[in-house]
This record gives C-alpha cells, sequence and structure tokens, in this order.
C-alpha cells in the first residue's frame, strides 16, 4: 500500500509522505492551469495526489498565477486617504492638589505609637523604621474609613502623584 491516507478534511486521494516534483509533474500542472476549466488548487492536489499548499507552493515558485488566488504579478495599489483635519482646543486643567507633607515618623508622639501585639482595628498600622530595630513601632492615629492607615499615611501609600523620597537603606551601626 506504501504511502497512507491522511484523516478527515484532508481531500480523498491526498497521500503523506515525500512527494518530488518531477518534470512530467510540473507540465501537469502549468497544463491544467492552462486548461479553460482553471481548476482549484485543491482538484489540481486532488488529480496528483498531493495537498493544496504544496499546488500553491509549486505556482508561487514557477510565478504562474491560480484562479481565484489574484493576480500576483501586479503589485496592489492603494488609494490614498487625505489625512484628516485635527484642531487642538487649549484647555484649562486645574492645578493639581498639593500632596500632603511627608510624614516624620519620629515626630510621631510616644503616646500614640503601638507595637504589633498592640495593633487594632482602629489604629493605623503603617510600619514606621525597621522591624529588626529596638525602636521600631506601628503609628497608632485613627485611621480613615475603611482603610488600614491614617490620612497622612494613606496619601502616601496609595498616591500616584505624591512625589515619594527615594529610599535609602539604613546601615546597622556596628
Amino acid at each position: 500500500m506504501g504511502a497512507e491516507m491522511r484523516g478527515k478534511g484532508m481531500g480523498v486521494g491526498i497521500r503523506t509522505g515525500s512527494f518530488k516534483w518531477t518534470d512530467e509533474r510540473c507540465a501537469e500542472l502549468r497544463r491544467q492551469l492552462a486548461s479553460i476549466e482553471r481548476p482549484s488548487a485543491r482538484q489540481i492536489g486532488v488529480g496528483l495526489g498531493i495537498s493544496r499548499n504544496a499546488v500553491i507552493g509549486k505556482v508561487e515558485r514557477l510565478g504562474l498565477n491560480l484562479p481565484n488566488h489574484g493576480d500576483h504579478n501586479n503589485k496592489r495599489t492603494f488609494r490614498k486617504i487625505a489625512p484628516a483635519k485635527i484642531t487642538v482646543r487649549p484647555t484649562m486643567r486645574p492645578e493639581p492638589p498639593m500632596p500632603p507633607q511627608p510624614v516624620d515618623d519620629q515626630a510621631i508622639p510616644q503616646a500614640q505609637r503601638r507595637t504589633l501585639l498592640e495593633l487594632g482595628s482602629e489604629t493605623c498600622r503603617w510600619p514606621c523604621g525597621n522591624p529588626g530595630d529596638s525602636d521600631f513601632f506601628f503609628c497608632g492615629a485613627t485611621p480613615e474609613d475603611g482603610r488600614p492607615y491614617c490620612s497622612a499615611h494613606c496619601a502616601r501609600a496609595y498616591s500616584t502623584e505624591y512625589a515619594r523620597r527615594p529610599y535609602i537603606p539604613r546601615r546597622n551601626a556596628a
């Protein structure tokens, strides 16, 4: 039986395996393309026992034209479209609100500061300092409604326009 037949959708009589374009097959391809019927690439492929894509590829390499495949020798021309007229209107933008002044964590009163065990839903949970240091604490102020931080720390945590100070890692004093 030699070559196996392909599965569904590939057409009857299309084989898998190696296929060589011989001079006779190229002549048959040219003859079918020159005929009055002008069969499609699929029909030619079925007749030669090859796939539609193999026929299209060989036609392209030979510089021939397939029916209903457009004229490949002529470049497509596109109609030029005039650019749209754009008018720019000046707009008045309100000045952005001033960002809140940065909170100096060391200026938080001692009575307001909280440890991890003292935190609750009624206190600001903004961490201040390095968690490994003995002077580490949480803000402890009254938070905004539905937020974990006070208004000053919410401005730092959630603002995209707020110019954040660059991160400078603290060095451990040895």
